[in-house]
């Protein structure tokens, strides 16, 4: 089924369309369904890869169980850190081959959530952080809803 809508434009927005339309992508509403479809095949992307790096992280926590390494999930106001591998003799946790390894999630400028893994590893270098959401509010609900599922503590600073 068709419907017949409308929009409000800014200005720059309207520039874009116009250059598209002129570089052969459409009518206007042709433009439109693209960006749709881009838009929600990004966030599924998304929410597919947030949903497994989230949930992977919390079941290598709850798997783990490692006495003595008090945090398990750890949720601040900008950052949340899922403690993924504890080191067994924390003097060998720098460059001794005993690491702690940690799923960190941050938000950016623009709002876009990002996945990375870390270690404590100082000779390690840390992977490019993977963008998961565009939701941080989202991305908080579904680390502590999945962490009391699994019964994995919650630090909350």
């Amino acid at each position: 089924m068709v419907r017949q809508t409308s929009i409000n434009l800014t200005e720059a927005t309207e520039t874009q369309v116009d250059t598209l339309k002129s570089l052969g992508f459409g009518t206007f509403t042709d433009i439109v369904r693209v960006a749709v479809d881009r838009m929600a095949r990004q966030e599924a992307e998304w929410t597919a890869r947030r949903n497994s790096r989230i949930t992977g992280a919390i079941l290598d926590r709850r798997n783990a169980r490692d006495p003595g390494w008090g945090r398990r999930v750890s949720v601040s106001e900008g950052a949340i850190d899922i403690d993924t591998r504890a080191s067994r003799d924390p003097r060998r946790s720098r460059n001794g081959g005993e690491y702690y390894e940690w799923l960190h999630l941050f938000h950016g400028k623009t709002g876009t959530v990002y996945a990375q893994d870390c270690t404590s590893c100082e000779l390690s270098q840390r992977d490019e952080p993977e963008a998961i959401s565009a939701d941080w509010d989202s991305v908080v609900s579904q680390v502590t809803e999945l962490a009391q599922r699994y019964d994995v503590p919650v630090v909350r600073s």
